[in-house]
């Protein structure tokens, strides 16, 4: 088979093909393999092993055109990336999350990775598992918040200034995102408020009850 695994041998195991084979390989120790695969490792070829085609094919290829270094180095990678995966646990998402909320969204993905002590592609992945969001999003989501928050009790803010403190690289952004999420622009949430505000500020009209 393209891609197998041997487990623990008591007695001698031939393999056989024909013609010239070219194989990159792992060596585990016995307590070495868990961290990688959820299954028991058999004492035999197994021919239906579940490993990422994807990877399989890549190395592969560099093997047919003899880069046999860089295959080494595909395959290096494959297997820190499922470590990485498998240490992977709710409190790093949570983290996670709890720097993007407590920056106010004002925080790069790749730098989130680098806090958390892991890759940009695990915490994505993780991240969306958790939350059903990607962290991206949820940081669009905090800034918008922010915003949001700040045009309430200020609907005269100066927009411009907001989109900048709110983590906007332009209004443009700023408008867009914030139309995406609450249906309508920040100068037309903002004249909302001020209606609001203006008939509860009449106090001929508007009666309070306890």
């Amino acid at each position: 088979p393209r891609a197998f695994m041997i487990g623990l041998l008591k007695k001698p195991l031939p393999l056989r093909a024909n013609g010239t084979v070219i194989i990159v390989c792992a060596r585990f120790f016995p307590w070495g393999l868990n961290p990688f695969f959820e299954m028991q490792v058999q004492r035999n070829v197994n021919t239906n092993f579940d490993f990422d085609e994807a990877i399989t094919k890549k190395i592969g290829g560099l093997l047919d055109g003899a880069k046999y270094d860089e295959a080494v180095m595909q395959l290096q990678s494959c297997f820190t990336e499922k470590y990485i995966r498998s240490g992977f646990d709710k409190k790093t998402v949570n983290a996670a999350a709890r720097i993007l909320y407590e920056e106010k969204g004002e925080c790069r993905i790749d730098d989130l990775a680098r806090m958390c002590f892991t890759t940009q592609r695990t915490l994505q992945r993780n991240f969306n598992s958790e939350f059903c969001v990607s962290p991206k999003s949820y940081a669009s989501n905090v800034r918008f918040d922010k915003a949001k928050k700040t045009l309430t009790h200020n609907p005269f803010s100066d927009l411009t200034q907001l989109a900048h403190d709110s983590g906007y690289y332009d209004q443009a952004h700023f408008i867009k995102e914030f139309k995406a999420f609450c249906g309508c622009t920040p100068s037309d949430f903002a004249e909302s408020i001020k209606r609001m505000s203006s008939i509860f500020a009449d106090s001929k009209n508007v009666v309070f009850l306890q």
